[in-house]
């Protein structure tokens, strides 16, 4: 949701990146936390797709969640693309 108001803003939203749909964020919490491997492999993706195609962010965390905490394994968003 803030990721979009942050796009529609004035100044932004003229943006070339932002015009093209080249906007990308990850939930915040991951910048200073041991989950920093699931955001970096998101934004590696996002930023070079094609090289890091066989990468898959969601399952590192999945893994990291069952071999190294007692957290229930849940589906959880951690990526977001602007689709505009």
């Amino acid at each position: 949701k803030e990721a979009k108001v942050l796009t529609s803003r004035t100044g932004v939203a003229q943006i070339p990146a932002v015009m093209n749909g080249n906007v990308y964020a990850i939930y915040h919490q991951f910048y200073n936390h041991p989950y920093n491997i699931v955001g970096m492999e998101y934004l590696a993706k996002f930023i070079y797709p094609q090289e890091f195609k066989t990468l898959d962010p969601a399952k590192t965390y999945h893994d990291i969640v069952r071999q190294y905490t007692q957290l229930p394994d849940q589906d959880f968003i951690l990526g977001w693309s602007a689709k505009i």
